[in-house]
């Protein structure tokens, strides 16, 4: 019995995607560029979600593609601080 990670293909699509823009645009990519999404089997899918922290395309069965957190506003705790404390 075989362990298939069915998400891979769309992770190496992605990761290969994100390579060609930071070729073009640097490491630091705007949110423009990283909204334009990539190809996948003539499809665009997201690289992430602007109004979800973890995104999971519909196209993934078993793990997330994207994390993102923000800097918190002056005078709060960064949301996952917490937890890179205690690990």
């Amino acid at each position: 019995m075989t362990n298939q990670d069915l998400d891979w293909p769309i992770r190496v699509a992605a990761m290969n995607a994100l390579q060609h823009l930071v070729r073009q645009h640097g490491e630091v990519l705007s949110w423009d560029v990283i909204d334009r999404g990539f190809t996948y089997q003539g499809e665009t899918l997201n690289f992430a979600n602007r109004a979800r922290g973890i995104f999971w395309p519909r196209q993934m069965r078993e793990t997330a593609l994207s994390i993102k957190t923000t800097v918190p506003r002056q005078g709060r705790e960064a949301r996952y601080e917490r937890f890179r404390e205690a690990g």
